[in-house]
């Protein structure tokens, strides 16, 4: 079985944040998402107000995710220990689902690492609200990369296809069930094929906003808008203007981390430049707010409330959702500023 390697990222994901969290926090106790483990990615879900925590995990007694509400619920899931005979997983999306449990796209390994041949299998997993694994599916000959779950409890899957054929649909919808409802998207879409998934600087994302699918591909700098059933919407390219900025900033290159679309239907993004100065990169990190058109509207700096915040999402009201931690660094709470 041939598995393409994901490039991991440090950078937090972007998903957009819903009004409704204002006046609201979400606090939870730093040692559960710092053990000593492996760091974790983090990601808003604006549909469920959850915020998740996701890495690659190869030990059986700790969590591969967490997951926290408003509500105060709280879910950690455990694959290595719940799928037997696994030596490892490999998490590559996550997203949370309306009965208050959480999907995983992932690879799981059932040969120890650098034995050959290897053994790895492709999948999704449901967990209910309890942490218990309710459901696996096997998604092969796909790879997933982002997951997506809407309030009817039906998953998207993004990724990639082991096929001989150049053009097939890069996104699956299934039921909650596991039953495929529709396949979309086709690679033929896009004129570099898969090379558009090779790592550019920046992180490529799907996300839900009400009743669209937003999908966000770096490489091109393009933004696809699509009903759930699976039919293209719009598809607007960033790319000359964010080009044009790279210029204005000397910059060798812009990274898109971070994006999502308020309710006015513009792109708040988080932009990474990088220029180089003796072979050296240097990264810098700016918000923007892109027009539908594919222009840029605005540019402000990054201003966490405090040295210990992370950005992790913008708002349709005009803030910012930011990860914070406390002065001694042990409370994690999710605060608008």
């Amino acid at each position: 079985m041939k598995i393409r390697v994901r490039i991991l990222s440090i950078a937090i994901f972007l998903l957009p944040i819903d009004t409704s969290l204002r006046c609201q926090t979400i606090q939870t106790a730093l040692a559960e998402t710092d053990d000593g483990q492996g760091g974790f990615l983090s990601q808003w879900d604006a549909t469920e107000k959850k915020l998740l925590f996701y890495r690659d995990i190869k030990m059986s007694s700790v969590p591969a995710a967490r997951m926290y509400g408003t509500d105060g619920s709280e879910v950690a899931v455990f694959p290595v220990r719940d799928l037997q005979n696994s030596w490892y997983a490999d998490v590559w999306g996550v997203a949370a689902t309306p009965e208050g449990g959480m999907v995983l796209a992932a690879g799981v390994g059932y040969t120890a690492p650098g034995i050959e041949p290897s053994e790895i299998k492709t999948v999704l997993l449901t967990y209910g609200s309890n942490s218990k694994l309710e459901k696996v599916w096997d998604v092969w000959p796909y790879q997933f990369f982002e997951v997506a779950v809407d309030s009817k409890g039906n998953v998207f899957g993004k990724g990639l296809k082991e096929t001989k054929s150049s053009d097939y649909p890069i996104i699956v919808k299934y039921s909650p069930e596991g039953k495929i409802l529709k396949e979309f998207f086709p690679l033929s879409l896009l004129p570099d094929g898969e090379d558009t998934f090779h790592p550019a600087g920046g992180i490529d994302q799907m996300f839900l906003v009400g009743d669209k699918l937003f999908v966000w591909l770096d490489r091109p700098k393009e933004l696809f808008q699509f009903s759930l059933d699976g039919d293209l919407i719009s598809r607007a390219s960033f790319q000359p203007a964010l080009s044009a900025l790279a210029t204005k900033t000397n910059s060798v290159k812009i990274g898109v981390d971070k994006a999502s679309v308020n309710a006015s239907g513009e792109i708040v993004a988080l932009l990474v430049f990088r220029s180089k100065d003796r072979s050296i990169w240097h990264p810098f990190v700016q918000l923007v707010l892109l027009g539908q058109k594919g222009e840029v509207q605005e540019i402000t700096p990054l201003a966490a409330p405090s040295n210990t915040s992370t950005f992790l999402s913008g708002s349709a009201n005009g803030k910012n959702l930011y990860l914070d931690y406390d002065a001694n660094t042990k409370i994690v709470a999710v605060v608008e500023h």
